[in-house]
């Protein structure tokens, strides 16, 4: 009898996941479905490369999985969808920096879901709209470039300010005001040498850096503030959208 009561119950309960499956899935689109089996791929690679002592590959799996959920506009379903996956995510954070890997804070799934494109990857701004380089460009900076050219100044260069981004470095302008073509940012960025080791930039995010530069580079902040660390404004952002 007791046998008779477990199965029962396992089988009420596989075929109440299956029906929340179903059901997520039918309000789940056909792009979004693409995208969440690339976040799992993404997924199970990086545990391939863990299980291999690659973990800078690993780490860099990681990455381009959270790039990808940075990106997909969901609401409940879809976040619902990404669970066991997420957690996998925060699991190899945990392991991965134990092997000496370095990641930026991780958002609450909900967040990252939510959000799609938002202010905090520095994807927003639709097209021909005015950039704002304190909402729209310092969070991209500090997300893909913080680690080497923030924390540390790898190449002897340092983009810890507004003002040292668009200092000339030794091997050019970084940033041309209304010249793309001109600019070492978005050369390097488009051709995916920067960031080292890591994904390259989203089409969105190097669309608005290219946006940011025609409109001349401007900084929209107080003048005082082109010394301030980017980080400052991303921790600013992040504080006016929790009230």
């Amino acid at each position: 009898m007791k046998m008779k009561t477990f199965i029962t119950i396992i089988l009420a309960f596989t075929l109440s996941t299956c029906l929340t499956v179903v059901c997520s899935a039918q309000d789940v689109s056909e792009e979004q479905k693409a995208q969440l089996e690339k976040i799992n791929k993404s997924v199970n690679k990086s545990g391939t490369y863990f299980k291999d002592k690659e973990y800078k590959k690993s780490a860099g799996q990681i990455r381009e999985a959270l790039r990808l959920i940075n990106k997909l506009d969901g609401g409940d379903e879809v976040a619902a969808m990404l669970e066991k996956d997420y957690a996998r995510i925060v699991k190899a954070q945990q392991l991965l920096k134990g092997k000496g890997q370095k990641f930026d804070a991780l958002p609450e799934l909900a967040d990252l879901v939510s959000s799609g494109a938002s202010e905090g990857s520095g994807s927003v701004a639709g097209a021909g709209e005015k950039i704002s380089f304190v909402k729209h460009v310092a969070p991209i900076v500090v997300q893909h470039c913080g680690q080497c050219h923030i924390d540390q100044q790898l190449g002897r260069y340092s983009m810890e300010s507004f003002e040292k981004l668009v200092k000339k470095s030794r091997k050019g302008e970084v940033v041309k005001p209304k010249d793309i073509d001109s600019s070492r940012l978005i050369s390097l960025v488009e051709s995916g040498k920067m960031p080292k080791q890591k994904p390259k930039l989203a089409d969105e995010q190097i669309q608005v850096l290219k946006d940011w530069i025609s409109q001349g580079a401007r900084f929209d902040g107080k003048s005082r503030d082109k010394k301030m660390s980017l980080k400052s404004f991303v921790k600013q952002s992040e504080g006016s959208d929790k009230h």
